[in-house]
């Protein structure tokens, strides 16, 4: 019997958001530390829907992405140490 791995267990936060962009056709850089150079800042005002938001940790070395989705919600790997 194979036993299935629950779907928060598949990505952290930063193959989270590779795999969607990838799904777009997007190419974009595996880790937090590098998706944070793969695009232009803009302000909170400014997201829209598809933008990466970073938190934690600082704006030269962050530790968490989400992807923004509207209304001030975001999709994101909950668990940064799931692999």
């Amino acid at each position: 019997m194979t036993q299935r791995q629950h779907p928060r267990d598949w990505y952290d936060c930063s193959s989270l958001m590779q795999r969607a962009y990838g799904v777009a056709g997007i190419e974009v850089t595996r880790t937090t530390y590098t998706q944070i150079n793969d695009g232009g800042a803009v302000s909170a005002k400014a997201l829209q829907p598809g933008d990466l938001v970073f938190t934690n940790g600082t704006a030269s070395r962050p530790e968490h992405v989400a992807m923004f989705i509207s209304d001030g919600l975001v999709v994101h790997a909950p668990d940064q140490d799931a692999s």
